[in-house]
């Protein structure tokens, strides 16, 4: 049971360092999806999942990670 902790809290850190990064995923057809994580979520029962394109996907489906060709600004970072 702890290691299953652990390893649900290392899938939330390494989906936290998407946020804001283009990624592509495989949608539940198996089709690319690629587009900026916006969130990241963490359900006891579901797992780990990220946000792209307002949809939620697993975070076993990510494919590819690129940086933002224009990422977001940092806040309270002046302009």
């Amino acid at each position: 049971k702890e290691v299953a902790g652990l390893r649900s809290d290392q899938n939330l850190l390494s989906a936290n360092s998407y946020l804001g990064r283009n990624v592509t995923v495989d949608d539940a057809g198996g089709s690319p999806v690629t587009g900026l994580v916006t969130s990241v979520d963490s359900d006891p029962a579901a797992g780990v999942s990220l946000t792209i394109n307002g949809n939620p996907y697993p975070l076993t489906s990510v494919r590819r990670i690129a940086v933002a060709s224009n990422p977001p600004a940092a806040s309270g970072a002046s302009e």
